[in-house]
């Protein structure tokens, strides 16, 4: 059994092509880091990049062994380690390619977190190497999501809700605890350091671990999420008056099922968050449901790591639950005219009678079935569509050429579980994002803008039109107009 990080990827290439960007400086920079690397046992050799956390940006090595286009092995010293470990890279023929097998070892004597990190390191150069031998992949990566919302808050302020664990329990969990690599228990208001483990419990009663990889103050955070759901960096930067803070989850499982019981599902649990997050920073308000029942309702069928169960994802459609206290009636009435829907969802809605007259931008009167409509989006977006049907319980409309979406909410408890259903998507690449995962995204952010006005009367959305669609993934608008 290997200590410490083992990847193997197979790779379009002959094993000499792979060799050349194992050995030669310049074509290792392509994928890894700036080096003056020397194939030859006993040589030494540094790599060197931009410093980052606590690593000063140099990495000495030294050559253990090497078997011509077969094995190379090196040291790898660097100050946030604190102990010689060793890199090594295995070559062998398989078809028509080759595969690389790398194991980076003895880290027994490392600081806390420094296996971990690396790991999460080389899971990305790997990748990086990938793409230079077989080539930019094709369609969309299920392994990497990322998401960008943009914070009216000094970066200091956002970063330190990340990085202690009342922050992370004022905007996330229900119960956040940090421990420290000798056991002792971190005070609330401590920050989180490189090697601390976080213990994170939900008022679904479920819980998962972080292991806190790498930080530095006010810009970045790495943790290890759980065991099944790869690695978080959570970066943030001051732009202009504003923060940008840019989410970026890798090494998700992408086969078959953990498309949707992992990857979509993670996404839209993290567009809430972050808004949670917004609402609070800039309100105080806390956008959370503290019942069991309904907590977890925009991942009505989530489970963590070996708890995913379940039949395959039907992609032709999906559905969004969230719990929100207001009346049926008042969670309804918002869907039910131009005004209502400009107050969370669109700039500007215009509905048309089937007799040709216009029913007015912002007005609050309801629209009936057989209208049709015109919505403009902040960003540079419109979408025209009909009507379907509209009644005391529900209401129905096209959304692009293929799709349609129903709207409905009932009592329960003192608010209402609203119920949005999106049908007509194709079992495709293509669709399984554009029609599921980016149509997912976009509404539970405009679902939770919704929550947080009749709930506090405030709008969460992001009015600047070059960036309000930032939570979009691969965001193609031709898609929902195509014929």
């Amino acid at each position: 059994m290997i200590d410490g990080v083992r990847r193997e990827i197979d790779l379009a290439a002959s094993v000499d092509q792979v060799w050349s960007y194992l050995t030669e400086p310049h074509k290792v920079a392509r994928w890894l880091m700036g080096s003056d690397i020397d194939a030859t046992e006993g040589a030494r050799f540094r790599f060197t990049s931009e410093p980052s956390g606590g690593w000063d940006g140099i990495i000495e090595c030294r050559v253990v062994e090497v078997v011509a286009r077969r094995r190379l092995s090196y040291t790898w010293n660097a100050n946030d380690i604190g102990a010689e470990t060793l890199v090594t890279f295995e070559l062998e023929d398989v078809g028509q390619g080759t595969r690389l097998t790398l194991t980076h070892t003895r880290f027994q004597d490392a600081q806390p977190g420094a296996e971990g990190r690396h790991a999460a390191g080389w899971h990305n150069v790997l990748k990086a190497l990938r793409a230079e031998l077989n080539g930019p992949t094709d369609g969309y990566d299920w392994s990497t999501l990322e998401i960008t919302v943009f914070y009216d808050d000094p970066a200091t302020d956002v970063y330190r809700r990340w990085t202690t664990a009342e922050g992370m329990r004022s905007f996330w969990a229900d119960e956040v605890a940090c421990v420290a690599p000798d056991g002792s228990r971190r005070a609330p208001t401590s920050a989180f350091r490189t090697g601390d483990s976080v213990d994170l419990t939900f008022t679904t009663a479920r819980s998962t671990r972080l292991q806190i990889l790498d930080l530095e103050d006010g810009r970045f955070l790495l943790f290890r999420f759980g065991e099944d759901y790869g690695w978080v960096k959570v970066a943030f930067s001051e732009e202009g008056d504003r923060t940008r803070l840019t989410l970026r989850q890798f090494g998700l499982p992408d086969d078959d099922a953990s498309q949707w019981s992992v990857h979509a599902h993670a996404r839209g649990w993290w567009i809430f968050n972050l808004l949670n997050l917004k609402a609070i920073l800039r309100h105080g308000v806390d956008l959370r449901v503290r019942r069991p029942d309904v907590a977890d309702g925009l991942s009505a069928d989530f489970r963590l790591g070996a708890d995913r169960t379940g039949a395959p994802h039907d992609w032709t459609g999906f559905d969004v639950f969230l719990q929100i206290d207001a009346s049926p009636a008042e969670v309804l009435a918002r869907w039910r005219s131009a005004g209502g829907l400009e107050s969370f969802f669109v700039r500007e809605a215009r509905f048309t009678d089937p007799a040709g007259s216009t029913r007015g931008p912002g007005t609050l009167a309801p629209f009936q079935a057989g209208d049709s409509y015109e919505w403009g989006a902040v960003h540079d977006f419109s979408m025209e569509g009909r009507v379907l049907a509209t009644d005391d319980q529900r209401l129905a409309f096209t959304f692009g050429s293929r799709y349609s979406v129903e709207i409905s909410a009932r009592a329960s408890g003192p608010g209402a579980l609203l119920h949005l259903r999106q049908r007509g998507i194709r079992d495709d690449p293509e669709d399984r994002v554009h029609g599921t995962l980016n149509c997912r995204s976009c509404w539970i952010y405009f679902l939770t803008t919704l929550k947080s006005q009749l709930e506090y009367g405030v709008d969460l959305r992001d009015h600047d039109p070059e960036t309000a669609d930032s939570i979009a993934v691969g965001y193609n608008s031709a898609v929902l107009s195509a014929t």
